[in-house]
């Protein structure tokens, strides 16, 4: 049977509420002031910081975001997670279907989900919201610029950028405030008879790599000539290694010597038939990015023989070193990109400018979905990896 009228006084603020009424309607002639509407929370999604759906079963104990939906809400809605009253600033009114909830600073667990409108009317979800410690570990490789190739008879081969690896306990969710991620720039080729420039630094949070070394100058690792030590920067291991020493025959045709790498030190160049600068140090492996690639090595010494000595390539680093040229042939390369690589250095008395350090790379890893934006996103083995090519920001988002 329908109901089809309510008049003024039948009714005293109760909720109205109603399953199967026979011919699915009613109507109501009048309504006092003191009627209340029902409030019903009918579905509790956890979500990301834009509050879009996502499949998580919890959400952050901190800064977590949960979309309410259901029926009469408010501006004036009060709701509580356990017996903890969420402050204006957690709670945001859509719609009267929709609210969208922060979580403030509350122990893990499972809790109630309640919701008051003002007059009392109240929804409660039993056991609905489930709060996680939103702490996760995340592993890192910060790799900077590396050194520029000297030019002429400077003709080093530039020092690798600064290696780092390591993990980070990230504490909190959400962070509003985005992370910044700088990736350096590897050093400028110069005319000739210039020693080269030195890398710009890498660097995340606190975590930093130091540009690699032009010639003799100290950097995450140092480019060749005098072989200068790289910059340990009280790190173990250290960002880099020192590069090879230059060699003469006393007649101005000079080897230089190859830039440190990351994973070893340059070597010396030779002057003795046939000439050639010392090779690039080595670099170091890492997994972090799902694949064993090498970062971080030292460009090749440029060698300074010409005719009737001869001169041959020297090669880079492995890990991205440029290979340093020859008066012969030339075939001086600059440092791959995102490696960090140091510049080849240019041939000796061919007056040849050096070649250019590659650019540094920052990548971020951690397990499980993932819980952060920013960078080339990608899996692998149950990791997600944030990859920065160059500079930019990186936010947590639960």
């Amino acid at each position: 049977m329908a109901l089809r009228t309510i008049k003024s006084g039948s009714i005293k603020n109760y909720s109205i509420t109603g399953d199967n009424i026979a011919d699915g309607s009613f109507t109501l002639d009048y309504l006092p002031n003191n009627v209340s509407y029902p409030i019903l929370v009918s579905n509790i999604i956890y979500t990301d910081l834009n509050f879009t759906n996502t499949a998580s079963n919890s959400t952050s104990s901190i800064g977590g975001f949960i979309k309410l939906l259901g029926s009469g809400f408010s501006p004036n809605t009060n709701v509580y997670i356990g017996d903890v009253l969420l402050s204006t600033t957690n709670v945001i009114y859509v719609s009267n279907s929709v609210i969208h909830l922060s979580t403030p600073n509350l122990a893990t667990g499972t809790y109630n989900l309640i919701a008051v409108k003002p007059d009392g009317t109240t929804s409660i979800r039993m056991n609905s919201i489930t709060l996680v410690d939103p702490s996760f570990t995340m592993e890192y490789l910060v790799v900077a610029g590396g050194g520029s190739g000297g030019s002429s008879f400077y003709a080093a081969g530039g020092g690798a950028g600064g290696y780092r690896e390591g993990n980070i306990l990230i504490s909190g969710a959400n962070f509003l405030t985005n992370l910044a991620v700088i990736v350096g720039a590897g050093g400028s080729s110069l005319p000739a008879d210039s020693p080269g420039t030195n890398g710009s630094n890498s660097s995340f949070i606190t975590i930093s790599a130091t540009g690699g070394g032009r010639e003799g100058a100290r950097g995450g690792s140092s480019g060749g000539g005098t072989g200068a030590a790289g910059n340990l920067g009280g790190y173990t291991p250290a960002e880099g290694s020192a590069g090879g020493t230059a060699t003469s025959d006393g007649a101005n045709y000079v080897t230089n010597g190859g830039g440190g790498g990351a994973g070893g030190a340059g070597s010396n160049g030779n002057s003795s038939s046939p000439w050639q600068g010392g090779v690039g140090g080595p670099g170091r492996y890492s997994t972090i990015s799902g694949s064993n690639v090498a970062y971080a090595g030292g460009g090749g010494g440029g060698a300074g023989a010409n005719s009737p000595r001869v001169s041959i390539p020297s090669s880079g680093g492995v890990g991205g070193g440029g290979t340093g040229g020859s008066w012969c042939s030339g075939g001086m390369t600059s440092g791959n990109v995102n490696t960090g690589g140091g510049g080849g250095g240019g041939a000796g008395s061919a007056r040849a400018a050096g070649c250019p350090g590659g650019s540094g790379i920052v990548i971020l890893s951690y397990s499980g979905a993932q819980k952060a934006i920013g960078g080339n996103v990608t899996t692998c083995l149950g990791k997600t990896i944030h990859t920065f090519t160059s500079s930019g920001n990186l936010c947590i988002t639960g």
